[in-house]
């Protein structure tokens, strides 16, 4: 931007990001080139810039833009002077951090899947054991209902496994 709020140059990197065409913003003013909310975030910053003397600010923004696709900002605007200090324009650098936050997301998630996995297979181990030592130490020595007996731990046992493996992938 220009001393007049005008836009003066566009990267490639700022195009492909917001989906713009260069010709419908340069030499514009921004408050009438860029949607009203898109403006009031500029003029927030330019705000912020002349009122503190500050001579670069750095926001976290999330923006919809034109295809209705959200994106998180990482959003730098520094105030520029020539040589005599004398102020010439304003250079905004905008960091996608969409993906990176996705990535963050995605792997929150699956450090809780490995923790709930953890905490349920906990049990599980102590449970097959016990049928396996019960099925082991008791099946010889009983005569009365000794196929429920052995149908019983079988299942127990079994039944353990195919939850181990649930979860197992459910955690991966």
């Amino acid at each position: 931007l220009d001393e007049d709020n005008r836009i003066t140059t566009i990267n490639r990197f700022a195009e492909k990001l917001l989906a713009i065409q260069p010709a419908a913003f340069l030499g514009k003013n921004f408050h009438t080139a860029l949607p009203k909310q898109h403006a009031l975030i500029v003029e927030s910053f330019l705000k912020e810039l002349l009122t503190t003397g500050k001579s670069t600010i750095e926001r976290h923004l999330r923006v919809t833009i034109r295809r209705g696709e959200t994106l998180s900002l990482q959003v730098n605007m520094t105030r520029m002077v020539d040589d005599w200090q004398h102020p010439i324009g304003f250079v905004i650098v905008f960091d996608n951090l969409t993906n990176l936050e996705k990535a963050q997301r995605l792997a929150a998630w699956q450090e809780v899947a490995r923790r709930i996995a953890h905490e349920i297979k906990n049990p599980l181990t102590p449970i097959q054991l016990s049928a396996q030592r019960l099925r082991k130490r008791y099946l010889d020595t009983i005569t009365e209902n000794r196929d429920i007996f052995d149908q019983c731990t079988a299942t127990i046992i079994n039944q353990v496994d195919e939850i181990k493996n649930l979860v197992s992938e459910f955690s991966d």
